[in-house]
């Protein structure tokens, strides 16, 4: 079991999706896009941040072969009320199949905003559901899932994005979805290891609406100064009889988001190398770009013998969302 440390190719033409170009309603950020292969097209879900600070599920589609022509289709889902869990922003849109029905699940922020903190401001996690994909209507025991499930972190209510729920099949009968998870547990203070604290975690369920059996999977490494702060956002997929997983850390090197790799054999206990960049995977390039100073929220989905990856940069989708793509010889089809 080892990494594969991925060599990523990224696109010249990134971002491929930028702030603004779907119109007023994501003038203002493209981020913690979800890619859906579908019918030859790639439906790419996105939170699209307007002028006035609202967050919205959205929607651009794309041919699977030419990957960066996306149209839009605009807001599928809209902020709640004001007195609302979810009244300022729908982030981390994760939506997935059981059996013909779509479900979604997102990340809500009140109106209060971040006032309480990162560990208590958001109230939990809201569901939607669909029969295309297209058309959604919340669920009405929204916010479904919140982030008290752990006696280590008291009074914490935050629970945050990652991938879009893992089908694992436990035996010929039984069938588990995974839900992999951000923790957010930092506390107000000016040292960003204590402010910025968040974790990735895993909850169980069998069909989609009902999550139990919470656990940690990820947490920070003290002795790595780009994630000595943060390992979370986990997306999951499966490699074989391995779990593969790229993740988002912060550390003190950067001060901000890059994207890591992780393998595991069971997807609980994860193997991230042997130290120092080992495990580093999509880098800040360090100028004026798009994605100089942060990298965060991909989103994967397998191409013949490479996979791609979807992602943000710079100011937490304020510069859009760009692509790449990495060989994966040794991986059969």
């Amino acid at each position: 079991m080892d990494l594969i440390r991925f060599k990523w190719k990224r696109d010249p033409d990134n971002p491929v999706i930028r702030p603004g170009s779907g119109g007023a309603y994501n003038s203002t950020a493209c981020m913690t896009p979800v890619v859906v292969p579908r019918d030859g097209e790639y439906w790419l879900y996105y939170a699209g941040g307007d002028s006035e600070n609202k967050r919205r599920v959205c929607l651009a589609i794309a041919p699977q072969d030419r990957p960066t022509e996306f149209k839009h289709v605009g807001p599928i889902l809209d902020v709640g009320a004001q007195d609302e869990f979810d009244a300022l922003w729908m982030v981390c849109p994760r939506p997935f199949l059981v059996g013909d029905t779509w479900y979604m699940i997102y990340t809500g922020l009140p109106s209060t905003g971040w006032s309480r903190g990162l560990s208590r401001s958001i109230e939990g996690l809201g569901m939607a559901v669909s029969d295309d994909g297209l058309n959604w209507r919340k669920l009405g025991m929204n916010p479904t899932l919140t982030g008290d499930h752990f006696e280590e972190y008291p009074g914490n209510t935050s629970i945050g994005g990652g991938g879009p729920p893992l089908r694992v099949a436990d035996d010929d009968v039984t069938v588990t979805y995974r839900l992999y998870c951000s923790l957010p547990v930092g506390r107000p203070s000016d040292d960003l290891r204590v402010n910025q604290e968040k974790l990735a975690i895993v909850g169980h369920s069998t069909d989609g609406l009902q999550w139990t059996d919470f656990r940690i999977v990820m947490r920070r490494r003290p002795e790595i100064p780009r994630e000595d702060c943060a390992a979370n956002y986990p997306v999951v997929w499966r490699d074989g009889e391995l779990f593969r997983c790229l993740h988002c850390c912060i550390g003190t090197r950067w001060g901000a988001y890059s994207i890591a790799e992780a393998v595991s054999r069971d997807g609980y206990h994860w193997y991230r190398g042997e130290g120092g960049d080992d495990n580093l995977s999509i880098a800040p390039t360090e100028d004026d770009s798009w994605e100089g100073r942060m990298t965060c929220y991909p989103t994967v989905v397998r191409e013949g013998g490479q996979l791609r990856v979807f992602y943000n940069g710079n100011g937490y989708g304020s510069t859009g969302i760009g692509t790449a793509v990495a060989d994966l010889p040794h991986l059969s089809d």
